[in-house]
């Protein structure tokens, strides 16, 4: 009899357990919203530096669509160019083209600035960008340019200065001699052209790399 009622004690609780839901050992999911509001992709520095370089890329590509499409407008009357922007806008544009690394574009809207008004930043960009693709007659004639403003300001200084650094780099890649010759076929005014020898006379004082030939 024990017997008997110990396995209808078992059954029965079988047939109970067989009614109730198993237990769920997993917690209930909750719906995520993946959105880019609250949801942090990077560090924020890292954010800010891709917004700067985003918006320097969509400035850029604007600005080098309306250039194309005035110039196939224009045709050989590249002038027009000159009056769709102020100097100012135009060296704006030489900073971005720069730091994008287009340095032709860079180039030629510094130029654009030029013929509009002097700017001595610009010709220092130019100086810099000539001098280091060993440009002779481009690095010489901004050179020039800013050793006649500075002796009107009275600035005698010759080393440092962005001008002796890009002169001495002319001197160490071609030599002495072929920058000399190169000033005397630009028959430069003769009031200029002693400001612009005193960095070759500081050269060859101070050995400077390339001065001896």
């Amino acid at each position: 009899l024990l017997k008997k009622a110990s396995l209808d004690s078992q059954r029965s609780g079988e047939v109970k357990g067989k009614g109730r839901a198993p237990a769920n050992p997993r917690p209930a999911r909750h719906d995520l919203s993946f959105t880019f509001k609250n949801k942090r992709l990077c560090e924020k520095w890292l954010d800010n530096l891709f917004m700067v370089l985003y918006n320097d890329l969509r400035l850029y590509t604007a600005l080098k669509q309306e250039i194309s499409q005035y110039k196939n407008q224009a045709g050989a009357n590249a002038n027009v160019l000159l009056y769709r922007k102020t100097g100012a806008e135009w060296e704006i544009y030489g900073d971005l083209a720069e730091r994008l690394q287009h340095k032709e574009d860079a180039k030629e809207a510094y130029r654009l600035s030029l013929d509009q008004r002097f700017s001595v930043k610009a010709w220092l960009k130019l100086l810099e960008m000539n001098s280091a693709e060993g440009n002779l007659q481009g690095t010489l004639q901004a050179a020039v340019q800013l050793v006649t403003i500075l002796d009107r300001a009275y600035v005698e200084t010759t080393y440092p200065s962005p001008i002796a650094r890009a002169l001495f780099r002319l001197i160490t890649k071609h030599g002495l001699a072929k920058v000399q010759n190169a000033l005397i076929s630009m028959h430069v005014p003769k009031h200029q052209y002693p400001l612009v020898t005193r960095f070759f006379e500081y050269a060859e004082l101070f050995s400077v790399s390339g001065s001896k030939w």
